[in-house]
């Protein structure tokens, strides 16, 4: 990973908005969907928790104050909408209209700024835009979620956020620590969204391009994508690498430029890369 100047999240508060309209009855998923965003909501609350995190402390930001490290976040709540869609596609304004709903009616900080993150849920079937003009994606199609960094029209700081579209067949992973695929599927896709809001929230944060030229911003080299679906199993009983608070969770590695042996298990994968990483303990933080 190389740092190329601009901002990370050195403090993210992560808020999370479900948008499920009820689904049909005779859908082969109306029996996931009630525990779906609990099981999720569970995974945001353990998160600053979980071992994983300490892949990030080495990441840091530099400005006229000096340089920050990225530190472990913080749950700042999550709200279920029953509400129907606009049609069957959502784009980056139905997104941002629909956080600042849910924001003000809750007093949640909005936009937020670069020390707040918010990720939105999307139902069976449901296809999203990765921008206003760019309305290629979709819970069919391959992509299993995205994250970006805009100015909301009329305010003056930053939202940063991450949707995440619904069971994508192409997302699969074989482990299910909670017996609920879908939401087991959104967790591995919420770290891996959330851990590059964090190192790379506008693009010109850390990623593996060495160098970029005039206008060009970090692509698909950020500290997730470099470790896709590699995901150790340290609990087998579980399926699960990753645990706080009585629950489990299997979540792919993330990049680490630098690392300690120590920090992982006796039963770790070493034919996954050696840099992604999924530490098994959590350990006080030392730099």
């Amino acid at each position: 990973m190389y740092y190329h100047g601009g901002p990370v999240e050195v403090a993210a508060t992560n808020y999370a908005v479900f948008w499920l309209p009820p689904v049909p009855a005779t859908s082969n998923q109306r029996d996931l969907l009630p525990t779906y965003p609990s099981i999720i909501d569970g995974f945001l609350r353990d998160l600053p928790s979980l071992s994983i995190n300490q892949v990030t402390w080495q990441y840091y930001m530099d400005d006229s104050t000096g340089r920050h490290y990225i530190g472990s976040p913080t749950y700042g709540g999550s709200y279920v909408d029953n509400s129907d869609y606009p049609g069957q596609t959502i784009n980056e304004i139905d997104m941002i209209n629909k956080f600042k709903d849910v924001a003000l009616r809750h007093g949640w900080a909005w936009p937020g700024g670069l020390t707040h993150t918010y990720t939105l849920y999307l139902g069976p079937g449901e296809l999203w835009c990765g921008g206003v003009d760019d309305c290629t994606g979709g819970n069919d199609t391959g992509n299993c979620g995205l994250h970006s960094a805009t100015v909301p029209s009329g305010e003056s700081d930053y939202l940063v956020y991450a949707v995440i579209p619904y069971a994508s067949e192409s997302c699969f992973t074989q482990w299910s620590p909670s017996h609920n695929m879908p939401a087991d599927l959104a967790i591995d896709t919420t770290s891996h969204e959330f851990f590059e809001m964090q190192t790379d929230p506008t693009g010109l944060g850390w990623c593996g391009q060495q160098s970029l030229t005039f206008l060009e911003l970090c692509g698909e080299t950020e500290i997730a994508d470099k470790c896709a679906w590699d995901i150790p199993i340290y609990y087998a009983a579980q399926q699960a690498n990753q645990t706080a608070n009585g629950h489990y969770y299997a979540i792919q590695a993330e990049w680490a430029n630098q690392w300690n042996i120590n920090l992982l298990p006796p039963q770790y994968d070493f034919e996954i890369p050696w840099h992604c990483i999924v530490p098994g303990e959590f350990h006080p933080l030392v730099r």
